[in-house]
């Protein structure tokens, strides 16, 4: 009996084909074919997906299949043979999933498998958010020394030309804000950070920003557990 064939797609931009010394993958492929596919153009994919890929059951969704887009034109080439498409993170909004059921196809994403990557991300954003860390990071890195890259600060003056930030001209108080470009260089202890669904990666983002200060309002659909207000 022969195996069943999973697409593996890949780009000459994203070659995000797994090393086979991983023990999950080298089970993995103990049970299936694995069929590696170089995508190039949205049309080739569409004729493979009718001819020499006509018999794959599932897809192994990556960056490669997000980057060739039109998901729901793609559907309708999709051989009668496919069964599951998979992701391994939480993202897959831009799949019609009323279309994939009426096609038969499962659609699975992974809930948590990278909440505290992505958690970590978002404190770090909220942190630059406040703090404008990226923009004296840039600017420090541009002109050499931190002293003159604070010379940005309380200035409203921009290039007429490029719309960039220049430095001040004149002398600031700091007892009375500081300010970029008018907006307040402030700390986000205090403030009320909302989070609109607390599942995996919700849960993860509110214990970092509630670490540094930050009040949670959140929206979930279930009320949270005792062990979950606990954390």
């Amino acid at each position: 009996m022969s195996k069943p064939k999973v697409l593996y797609p890949y780009t000459k931009l994203n070659k995000e084909i797994p090393k086979n010394n991983l023990p999950e993958f080298e089970e993995f492929a103990k049970l299936v074919e694995i069929v590696y596919y170089e995508l190039t153009t949205l049309e080739a994919f569409k004729r493979d997906l009718q001819t020499n890929l006509s018999d794959i059951s599932a897809i192994w969704g990556n960056g490669a299949l997000v980057s060739i887009g039109s998901f729901d034109e793609l559907i309708d080439y999709f051989p009668s043979s496919l069964q599951i498409l998979s992701y391994p993170w939480v993202g897959s909004n831009y799949w019609h999933p009323e279309k994939l059921k009426e096609r038969g196809i499962i659609l699975t994403n992974v809930g948590d498998g990278s909440a505290n990557e992505v958690a970590d991300i978002a404190l770090l954003l909220t942190l630059g958010t406040f703090r404008f860390t990226s923009f004296f990071e840039s600017k420090f890195r541009e002109v050499g020394h931190s002293l003159k890259a604070r010379a940005y600060i309380n200035s409203s003056i921009k290039d007429p030309k490029t719309g960039e930030l220049l430095p001040s001209t004149t002398e600031f108080d700091s007892t009375k804000g500081v300010f970029i470009n008018g907006k307040n260089v402030a700390s986000p202890y205090g403030k009320v950070a909302g989070i609109i669904g607390l599942g995996a990666i919700g849960k993860k983002i509110a214990i970092r920003l509630n670490a540094i200060g930050l009040k949670i309002k959140y929206n979930k659909r279930s009320p949270l557990t005792p062990k979950e207000k606990d954390q």
